[in-house]
């Protein structure tokens, strides 16, 4: 079993300040942890993994499909996307956004930068 700490250090930048840490990769599933700084932006982008995760601080603004349909979450709510979903995410708040992504399959460290 790996362990895994959660540290400031090895923190990476995927874009202007929105930070990624794996957490856990396994054969079928993975595990970020991701931190939005206010003002940051993950692009509009997609991936064939479904992707699954929990808010713990902040409200982050999701859009989905081309359409851009918004959605607002906040702390202590969870979401779902189905793989190959357009989605783009963006703190639009005062406050840093944390939450957990959850990936299956297992998604590379930060992959969604190249796809």
């Amino acid at each position: 079993m790996d362990q895994v700490d959660l540290k400031s250090d090895q923190l990476v930048e995927a874009e202007d300040g929105l930070y990624l840490q794996q957490l856990a990769s396994g054969e079928n599933m993975s595990v970020q942890y991701v931190l939005f700084e206010p003002g940051a932006k993950a692009p509009m982008h997609k991936h064939p993994h479904e992707q699954a995760g929990y808010i713990l601080q902040g409200t982050p603004t999701f859009r989905i499909g081309e359409e851009k349909e918004e959605f607002t979450l906040g702390p202590h709510q969870s979401y779902d996307l189905p793989g190959e979903t357009y989605h783009e995410v963006e703190n639009e708040g005062d406050v840093p956004v944390r939450n957990i992504d959850i990936f299956s399959p297992s998604r590379g460290h930060p992959a969604w930068k190249d796809e």
